[in-house]
């Protein structure tokens, strides 16, 4: 005579082996977008600080440009051009700070006559 089969030990075998294949499955799922997902990343924030640096680049370059149109071209510089390099200057402090060459320019710009008649 055969033992009896427990219909219910096969099945919750079955679907135990299922639900651990599966799991297995997700988990790998997870490592490979984890890793795709950190290179990304990685590659995003190189992206990021080469646009950062461009930037940093073209707020000093723009700000030397008036610097000098406003103190060796005109001699002077409007409350609005003023306010304006101001602001910009501001900005270029916040990503890089201690810039004696800029500030020095700052001062400059500051301190010119806001009318040519005012010179």
């Amino acid at each position: 005579m055969m033992p009896p089969v427990h219909w219910d030990t096969i099945i919750t075998g079955l679907i135990s082996a299922g639900i651990l294949g599966g799991v297995r499955a997700l988990i790998k799922s997870f490592k490979d977008y984890s890793a795709e997902s950190h290179a990304w990343r990685k590659d995003l924030t190189k992206k990021v600080g080469v646009i950062n640096d461009s930037l940093v680049c073209v707020m000093r370059g723009d700000l030397i440009h008036k610097a000098h149109r406003y103190v060796d071209d005109k001699g002077y510089a409007s409350i609005e051009e003023k306010e304006s390099w101001h602001e910009e200057w501001t900005q270029y402090q916040s990503i890089c700070p201690n810039n004696g060459f800029i500030d020095s320019l700052a001062a400059q710009v500051m301190a010119l006559p806001e009318h040519p008649e005012e010179q």
